[in-house]
C-alpha cells in the first residue's frame, strides 16, 4: 500500500518529554505505524480528535526529541512523512 517502513518505537516516552512544541511523538509514531498497517480510517479519526497544535504537521523538525531516542528513530522526518500521508 505505502512504500514506507514502520518505525521501531519502544514507547519509552523520552521523545514526548522532550518535545519543545508540546507534541506527543510517542503517540503519533504509534498512529503512524497503525496507518501503515492499513488502519487509515481509524488513524484519521484519532488525529481529528487531537487539537490542531498537537498534530504531526506541527512538528518543525528541531530534533530535540530525536536526540534522546534510544532507538535513534528519525522522529521529525517520520512526522513530516506522516503529515504528508494524512493530506493525501
Amino acid at each position: 500500500m505505502y512504500d514506507y517502513e514502520k518505525v521501531d518505537c519502544i514507547n519509552c516516552g523520552d521523545c514526548s518529554r522532550r518535545c519543545k512544541m508540546g507534541l506527543d511523538p510517542e503517540k503519533l509514531l504509534d498512529l503512524y505505524n497503525l496507518f501503515l498497517d492499513g488502519k487509515e480510517e481509524y488513524v484519521r479519526k484519532e488525529i481529528a480528535k487531537l487539537p490542531e497544535e498537537q498534530r504531526p504537521d506541527r512538528c518543525f523538525g528541531c530534533g530535540s526529541c530525536q536526540f534522546f531516542c534510544p532507538k535513534q528513530v528519525e522522529i521529525w522526518k517520520t512526522l513530516g512523512r506522516f503529515a504528508k500521508l494524512l493530506k493525501e
